[in-house]
């Protein structure tokens, strides 16, 4: 049996809106915690580690751009990443995270690859090695993160999904004010190389292309399979100021390996 080959494509061109004067200064990937890590770090230790990632990507914004760059280049000078600059300025002109793949994507012509799309603002755990796993025993399905939470957690904030006995993803909801089950969707996914031309399909009929969780509902109109990848690790979020300090100041990473 072949070895499972993956690209993995690190979204990172979001402003952190939501930490308002902090986030216009420091790209959401590059805060640090008392270990002295950013959550761009921990994803990378994960993915260098991982025997069936080949090549990985990083698709920021043009503020963003040479943080990024510089973080790379000074800490990972023997690593090769790919470093894309979507061309948006604020967030009124950015792409949205679909958007973001769908330019990496073309970008680096990886449209006959299996990709592993993950966040740059959320501690990877062991949901990256899961997600492979999953993957090399379901090489025909959307794969998403999932683990269980309460309702009252998931409501406003994250998507929702509902699975079957087989775990596979019957209905998917980002963001529902009314829960329909405890099951959070993680923003880490497996794109195989198949969904990719069904993302420029998802594109051209101008869906919606900010959260990549917005394809997955449209996946399943197409009766392209989903399969949940259930962990039972939490990823660690930096989504507004409250979370942003308890990273920098709690999260260490000998407690959440």
């Amino acid at each position: 049996m072949p070895q499972t080959q993956l690209n993995a494509i690190i979204l990172a061109a979001g402003y952190g809106t939501r930490l308002k004067e902090v986030g216009e200064k420091t790209a959401k990937g590059l805060f640090k915690n008392r270990d002295n890590f950013s959550i761009l770090d921990l994803v990378l230790l994960k993915l260098i580690k991982n025997q069936a990632i080949n090549q990985v990507a990083l698709v920021t914004n043009n503020r963003f751009h040479s943080q990024y760059k510089n973080h790379l280049s000074s800490k990972y000078p023997n690593t090769k990443i790919n470093i894309i600059n979507d061309g948006s300025t604020k967030p009124e002109n950015r792409l949205g995270s679909l958007g973001d793949l769908h330019f990496a994507v073309d970008q680096l012509n990886w449209w006959d690859k299996d990709l592993l799309v993950l966040p740059s603002d959320r501690t990877p755990e062991n949901i990256i090695s899961a997600l492979v796993s999953d993957f090399k025993n379901n090489s025909n399905s959307f794969v998403v993160g999932v683990v269980k939470e309460s309702k009252e957690k998931i409501k406003n904030k994250s998507g929702c999904v509902v699975l079957n006995k087989h775990n596979n993803v019957v209905d998917f909801e980002e963001k529902p004010a009314n829960p329909k089950s405890n099951y959070l969707a993680l923003p880490f996914y497996i794109f195989p190389r198949q969904t990719l031309s069904l993302l420029k399909k998802y594109k051209t009929q101008k869906n919606n292309m900010d959260s990549p969780g917005n394809i997955v509902p449209w996946l399943i109109t197409q009766n392209f399979p989903v399969k949940a990848c259930l962990t039972a690790k939490k990823s660690f979020d930096i989504g507004n100021l409250e979370e942003l300090e308890s990273f920098q100041k709690e999260y260490s990473l000998k407690n959440n390996s």
